[in-house]
């Protein structure tokens, strides 16, 4: 990954070091899956719903954060700079 996309890096936290484990032992199980689902009334200006989302995620670094593991012998969450 890009470093220059990258905010910052954090170490899972034990909870979500726990999470991660559980998934690794039945990773089919969807324990820690969460969905959340809402209907839309009304017309729907497409430009205008990315743009909203696009403001979204610039305040909220959680809905720009990666887990990644694979490459390093640790999984860790990474903070993009941006997210499309």
């Amino acid at each position: 990954m890009d470093k220059k996309l990258i905010e910052t890096m954090y170490a899972l936290s034990p909870a979500q070091q726990g999470m991660f484990y559980e998934t690794l032992q039945d990773p089919d199980a969807g324990v820690h899956i969460e969905q959340f689902v809402c209907t839309l009334q009304g017309a729907l200006i497409p430009d205008r719903f990315v743009q909203s989302w696009q403001l979204v995620t610039r305040h909220f670094a959680i809905l720009r954060t990666a887990f990644v593991w694979g490459a390093r012998d640790e999984p860790v969450q990474i903070v993009l700079r941006q997210v499309e």
